[in-house]
């Protein structure tokens, strides 16, 4: 895979082009109609973004609800930034757990 070129702010601009596009009425429409055309469409107009970020691309098809990859985005820029990476990471492992991993399990 290629190095990743873009910072956080210019991933988050894409993102945002991804949502609006995948969002717009046609491509909702064509959803409606076939799903494997509406991904063909998004692949097609958004291969470099898919190739370089895969997993957030399939994250941007699948979900509407992007609040935990901006949580993501918002850990690394603090990294970058200096920021004490365990931690960070730690912190945002802890409230992914409460999200999708305590429920599941009944733990507090």
């Amino acid at each position: 895979m290629a190095e990743n070129p873009l910072n956080t702010l210019e991933i988050r601009e894409n993102v945002e082009l991804i949502i609006k596009f995948k969002n717009s009425k046609f491509m909702k429409e064509l959803k409606k109609k076939s799903n494997q055309e509406f991904v063909d469409n998004m692949d097609s107009i958004f291969k470099i973004f898919k190739y370089n970020f895969p997993s957030i691309y399939n994250i941007i098809l699948v979900h509407d609800n992007l609040e935990y990859l901006y949580k993501m985005l918002d850990v690394k820029d603090k990294i970058d930034n200096g920021g004490d990476k365990e931690k960070l990471e730690k912190e945002l492992g802890e409230l992914l757990a409460n999200e999708y991993i305590y429920p599941l399990t009944n733990k507090n």
